[in-house]
């Protein structure tokens, strides 16, 4: 891993890519670099205690009919993207993960299903 830092500060890292991720840090500062995806309070203490996060910890509002529930909550997405993920209390991210699957495909699976979408990486 290779980090980018100005002074002291940890802005971006690569892993085992040569993709520029931003850290903790710099989206805690920053919030707005990446989109957000909201758990409920006290998801987070499990996901950094290295538990996977399945649909029923994410904050979702109920799709109009006739609607896409995925798209509805977190619009389109490609698999590999990336998301801050933050407890509903707080504005400030907790980790960063990234999409195992495309939106399209999410939408697929039933609603509330057992699925864990997302892979973390910080």
């Amino acid at each position: 891993m290779v980090r980018y830092s100005v002074g002291r500060d940890p802005l971006f890292y690569t892993a085992d890519s040569s993709e520029l991720r931003p850290t903790l840090y710099l989206l805690q500062a920053a919030p707005q670099l990446m989109p957000q995806l909201t758990v409920y309070d006290g998801v987070g203490g499990k996901i950094r205690g290295g538990a996977d996060l399945f649909m029923p910890g994410v904050v979702m509002e109920e799709a109009a009919a006739g609607k896409s529930w995925v798209h509805e909550n977190f619009g389109r997405f490609g698999k590999g993207e990336y998301r801050a993920i933050r407890e509903a209390s707080h504005w400030a991210p907790i980790a960063v993960a990234q999409w195992r699957v495309a939106s399209d495909e999410l939408e697929m699976q039933v609603s509330y299903q057992p699925s864990h979408p997302l892979a973390f990486l910080a």
